[in-house]
């Protein structure tokens, strides 16, 4: 029992004063100048930035939050969920030229998995072809089944157009561009796996293509 006071003593003493007297203000202005006195003071600790920016998120006060995740993030470099809380500002306000430029600085970390990859495809297919066209062909190396990298070079390759469609959820064959091109018929015609199936949810559709 002794030991456990002097652990919890302990505890609460290599905690910063600002972050107790935070923790313990149910109101949230006061909560975010007591954060905002603690790093002008020039305390560099990553729970007062992220709580802050937490706050001003929570309060839509999206330059405030920019600006205190930014300086966070030069302090504290490796910290994902500094990354994180600063793509949930750029997708709330729309900023996809920013949003890109973070997604592609986490790349390098260890956390650059399919999802990441996935929303940087998301934005480069509506902005460039040709950028988006070599990344999906550097992400279907990491991840051969990736969905969006198979579309994105189903554009300008009949392969992974047999392979988009093929994937495609059967109420959304019907809404896919025609025509096909020689080489992808061929491949779903003859197939024995999965091209009668695709043909019969066309109903028709592509039969016609090559009459």
């Amino acid at each position: 029992m002794v030991s456990l006071i002097i652990a919890t003593l302990i505890s609460c003493s290599s905690r910063p004063d600002f972050l107790i007297r935070a923790e313990s203000s149910s109101d949230i202005n006061e909560r975010i100048e007591i954060y905002e006195d603690a790093l002008k003071s020039g305390a560099e600790d990553i729970r007062a930035y992220y709580n802050l920016a937490y706050l001003y998120l929570y309060e839509q006060r999206w330059p405030d939050a920019e600006k205190t995740l930014i300086e966070a993030i030069a302090l504290f470099p490796d910290s994902f969920r500094l990354y994180s809380a600063l793509l949930y500002l750029y997708e709330k306000t729309g900023d996809e030229e920013k949003e890109l430029e973070t997604l592609y600085s986490i790349l390098p970390f260890m956390y650059a998995d399919e999802d990441i990859r996935n929303r940087i495809q998301k934005i480069l297919d509506k902005k460039d072809e040709d950028m988006a066209y070599e990344f999906a062909l550097e992400t279907i190396r990491y991840y051969p089944e990736n969905q969006r990298a198979i579309n994105a070079l189903s554009l300008r390759h009949p392969f992974f157009e047999t392979r988009a469609i093929v994937n495609i959820e059967k109420e959304d064959l019907l809404k896919y561009e025609l025509p096909l091109s020689e080489y992808v018929k061929a491949v779903l015609y003859n197939s024995d796996t999965y091209g009668e199936s695709v043909l019969q949810s066309l109903n028709g559709t592509l039969l016609s293509q090559s009459e």
